[in-house]
């Protein structure tokens, strides 16, 4: 490894007086050296070119007025002192810092960086006024202080607030269907709170969720004022002719509130399920039980001693000695265990319906049917049911008879239904399947079950209609559908694959005549559970251009208001007792950052900008800050393990401070390139007198197109050296110049790569690029490979702390 200070010097040179560099054509330029480098502390100079080690009496060699090569010999030769001389240096400059302005560009990014971690973990603004925080991002960057909570309410997260909003807004837009959640809560402190998500699918066909508002909603909630909040909402963001449904709870209120708004409404599933089963807990014998458990919790809660007790009893399985427990604590006489499996096993499909029902990652609104089907399906009645168990079924299954009875019916959630390709041909509602399960035959017919798969094609057809009314022919062959049933008995805890995979399926013969992109669709074969219904759209969007769209429209309605629900819990860290003087517009803009500020790229500047070309050929050969008139002390090291051999390319080679010491102190003939004339210019004036044999010079601009008769692109070279010259790019430049990169190198040849890292902190320096972004750029599946990657220092004559650049030195393979 390179020492991370053998840079950390140069700075300062052999004396304070100041140079004067004249270049032809040019005004002289005067740049003031710094005071002298405390290296000199354990060097006697002997000539301009050589100085003695006093701490070993070596005699080092150094090439102009840089003292990279003493740095070097200290910190490999005497490690002690050279990090003594680092702490020396550091509080010699400590006081030199000058703390950067709130708009500086790096200020910018750390403040963001700040305010991105307390929003993530719902962290009160007011730690950024705590010392400890501060003290970490003084370590981080010393000339940078945190800004106040004020501040950060006012300034930064508005910003934050108004950027996320942007690209909320520009996705809706382009989006063409928005399904609503909403719900209403009250935080710790009583205020009153309602919350709208949206949901929709994007080009990508991609299923994406963003809080639109979270808003404290005063007096009462009566569906004239909801309506009118949602209106209001829709056209603030201009979405309301997108409204495909409203989801909310099934309170009365909700009820009317969807029908007024007109733009269609379905009551949470989730709550109707709840409701149900409700319904079941209250029955005496189940209340009993769930009493005499309650107690017990509550006890192993508050006694320590139970808590200990009943971990041991757990673990080894002895539910005797832990029953022995609770009677000696006068908790129970004895707990029906058997009774509470019994109710578990009942209630165990109700539990996994929830979690299907309530997710946001994939469609819902189409599972609807398969299960409530399902449900229906897992209470009948069993041979071997005892009778508290006849009792709990039947109570739940007339609950949902009377909450679901025109659930087959709902036009919404026909057409989800027949548009997810997983339940398209209705398998849930083939009456061959019933044959052995007459109850539950019996009463899903009489809810329309099996007249539900005409009538969704039905619906269907009339939205294709009216979106292509020439109905475009097209001539096809359609296969029989191949779908299997599933020849085992359906047991409860296969439920669910039931759903997708049960039943049977009529096969389509085979058949070719001229037929529209629904006849087809509706020949298709059901794809299984396993796959992705929006990915399968994504991959037919050319087979059903005007389907397609529809499955986008629809799939995005929720069948549960979970969405919005879910933010009470996070509403609840934020709105609490220790936050009470929270408003509810900051409340608002925490909870939307919070939930959308991951789903969206925030443009955050890593710090610095891409140098221009202008300022390139201002500072090249005239003194630029990169010119230190000797070889990079990183440049040593891949010197000295003969990284350098044959043809070597050097970009970008400026002065060829580097090129200067591979060509003599390597087998290697080098080529320079610079697209700066003046500093090849100073390069040749300063190689009038000297005979080189193994150095060529040439004027180029890799970023200009490639000229097949250029001798340059015509020549593959084993080494390519690019010192600091990627960070100068710009994100479009820079995959240009990685194709130059592959004309150039040879097969398994080696790019040699120095650029700023994010690690460095100076504001003078320019853009930094990440480790993961070298790593996916030179991925395998670009072409290239990674051997090597390490923290090093880079050495310049800007005025910055230690007198160093924190740069990542990369051995990068050519596939």
């Amino acid at each position: 490894m390179i020492s991370t200070a053998s840079s950390s010097f140069v700075l300062s040179t052999t004396t304070s007086q100041t140079q004067s560099i004249s270049l032809a054509n040019h005004k002289t330029r005067v740049i003031k050296r710094k005071s002298r480098s405390l290296v000199w502390n354990y060097f006697s100079k002997l000539t301009d070119d050589n100085a003695l080690c006093t701490l070993c009496q070596a005699t080092i060699t150094r090439t102009g007025t840089t003292t990279s090569s003493f740095i070097y010999h200290l910190s490999s030769k005497h490690p002690e002192e050279h990090n003594l001389m680092k702490k020396k240096l550091r509080l010699t400059k400590k006081s030199e810092f000058t703390s950067l302005p709130l708009d500086n560009e790096r200020s910018q990014y750390l403040t963001r960086l700040a305010a991105e971690f307390l929003i993530y973990n719902l962290l009160p603004m007011s730690l950024v006024d705590c010392p400890k925080l501060q003290t970490i991002f003084t370590e981080i960057e010393p000339s940078y202080g945190l800004p106040c909570r004020k501040y950060m309410m006012k300034t930064v997260l508005e910003k934050m607030y108004n950027d996320t909003r942007t690209q909320v807004a520009n996705e809706l837009k382009n989006t063409n269907g928005v399904c609503l959640t909403m719900d209403g809560w009250s935080s710790q402190t009583g205020q009153a709170y309602l919350t709208v998500t949206a949901h929709f699918i994007t080009k990508d066909y991609v299923l994406k969720s963003v809080v639109l508002v979270t808003i404290e909603f005063e007096g009462n909630h009566t569906s004239e004022r909801c309506n009118a909040f949602l209106e209001e909402l829709c056209i603030e963001w201009l979405i309301f002719h997108l409204i495909t449904c409203l989801v909310s709870d099934n309170c009365s209120a909700m009820k009317k509130t969807g029908v007024m708004f007109g733009r269609g409404w379905f009551g949470c599933g989730d709550h109707l399920i709840n409701l149900c089963v409700q319904d079941a807990l209250k029955l005496c014998e189940v209340s009993e039980a769930l009493t005499s458990i309650r107690k017990v919790v509550s006890h192993v809660k508050n006694s320590h001693l139970a808590r200990e007790h009943f971990h041991q009893q757990q673990f080894h399985l002895k539910e005797k000695s832990f029953q022995k427990h609770l009677n000696q604590a006068k908790l129970s006489t004895g707990i029906s265990w058997d009774l509470l499996t019994q109710i578990k096993c009942i209630l165990k499909p109700f539990e996994t319906a929830t979690r299907e029902l309530s997710s946001e990652s994939q469609p819902t609104m189409s599972k609807v049917l398969s299960v409530v089907t399902a449900l229906f399906n897992s209470l009948k009645p069993g041979p071997k049911d005892s009778s508290l168990e006849q009792k709990v079924k039947n109570t739940i299954r007339s609950r949902m008879e009377r909450r679901v009875e025109n659930v087959y019916k709902e036009e919404l959630v026909l057409l989800c239904t027949v548009l997810d390709p997983k339940f398209k041909n209705f398998l849930f509602a083939t009456l061959t399947f019933y044959d052995k399960r007459p109850t539950t035959k019996t009463l899903i017919d009489k809810m329309g079950a099996f007249t539900s798969k005409q009538e969704a094609y039905n619906l269907l057809k009339q939205q294709y209609d009216l979106v292509n009314p020439y109905n475009t022919q097209s001539t096809v062959t359609t296969q029989p559908c191949r779908i299997t049933s599933d020849s085992n008995d359906h047991k409860e805890t296969d439920l669910f694959d039931f759903m997708v995979d049960g039943g049977h399926s009529n096969q389509a013969q085979s058949q070719s005549r001229a037929m529209n992109e629904f006849e087809i669709y509706s020949k298709e074969e059901q794809i299984p559970k396993s796959l992705s219904s929006l990915e399968w759209w994504k991959s037919k969007q050319t087979k059903y251009p005007v389907l397609s769209e529809l499955a986008r429209k629809y799939l995005s309605i929720q069948s549960s208001s979970a969405p919005s629900e879910r933010i009470f819990s996070t509403a609840g860290l934020i709105t609490s007792d220790r936050r009470s003087r929270l408003t509810p517009d900051n409340a608002d803009t925490i909870i939307f950052l919070n939930k959308n500020m991951n789903c969206y790229k925030m443009e955050t500047i890593l710090g610095g900008r891409a140098p221009t070309q202008q300022l390139f050929h201002k500072q090249s050969g005239a003194g630029g800050a990169w010119e230190i008139h000797g070889p990079q002390p990183a440049i040593f090291k891949c010197v000295d393990q003969g990284l350098f051999h044959g043809d070597v390319l050097d970009i970008g080679s400026g002065v060829e401070d580097n090129a200067q010491y591979i060509a003599t102190h390597s087998n290697s003939n080098v080529i320079c390139i610079d697209m700066v004339p003046l500093a090849l210019q100073v390069t040749k004036a300063h190689l009038a007198n000297v005979s080189e044999s193994n150095r060529q010079f040439a004027l180029v601009n890799i970023l200009e197109p490639t000229d097949s008769s250029s001798r340059l692109y015509n020549h593959l070279f084993d080494v390519i050296l690019d010192s600091n010259l990627f960070h100068c790019f710009s994100d479009e430049h820079r995959l240009v110049y990685m194709e130059r990169l592959k004309q150039l190198v040879k097969p398994n040849g080696l790019y040699i790569q120095l650029v700023f890292s994010e690690k460095e902190t100076c504001t003078d320096r320019p853009k930094r690029i990440r480790q993961a972004d070298i790593e996916q750029l030179f991925s395998q599946q670009n072409g290239w490979y990674i051997e090597s990657m390490e923290d090093v220092f880079y050495d310049t004559t800007a005025n910055i702390i230690d007198g160093q650049g924190r740069v990542y030195l990369t051995l990068v393979g050519r596939i």
